[in-house]
């Protein structure tokens, strides 16, 4: 028997991380919003916010996640007597499919809930920056070496 390849498709492929915060809001916080020239998305892992994009309201509560494309204008209130937390990931990609993704929010299922959590461990293994600090702009790469002598070195 002959093995045989199995070439995957790639309908999303991230070029490069901008942020990824974890953070608790103050239940009173507002924040008067802003734009940038690449993706983000804002996933509630506890509590509400009201998220405002071009004309819209959203009201997200847990387990809700809303993606805003490039140049897309996006504010954010808490709402509720509690304080929400909030993950935010930034990033750059040039993949036709996340046209879908344009404008969209969901309520996770248990299952992306969970990859949310891992995404967010791995950023805390991988990153030396922290995440608990919205104003970080640059996420910076940990140098694994130290800690893990067999893991080859980066290619710039």
């Amino acid at each position: 028997m002959a093995y045989v390849k199995t070439t995957l498709e790639r309908q999303i492929v991230i070029d490069s991380i901008i942020t990824i915060h974890y953070f608790e809001y103050m239940k009173d916080f507002v924040f008067h919003g802003e734009s940038h020239d690449f993706w983000e998305f804002l996933y509630v892992d506890k509590g509400s916010v009201l998220v405002r994009s071009a004309e819209e309201h959203h009201l997200l509560n847990e387990g809700d996640v809303i993606f805003h494309m490039p140049n897309e204008f996006h504010a954010i209130q808490s709402v509720g007597s509690s304080s929400p937390n909030l993950i935010a990931v930034s990033f750059e990609t040039s993949s036709p499919a996340m046209e879908f993704l344009q404008k969209k929010h969901y309520t996770l299922t248990m299952e992306e809930r969970t990859l949310i959590s891992c995404l967010i461990n791995a950023a805390k293994d991988c990153l030396s920056t922290p995440l608990h600090i919205p104003s970080i702009e640059q996420v910076k790469l940990k140098n694994l070496r130290k800690t893990h002598p067999s893991v080859p070195s980066r290619k710039s």
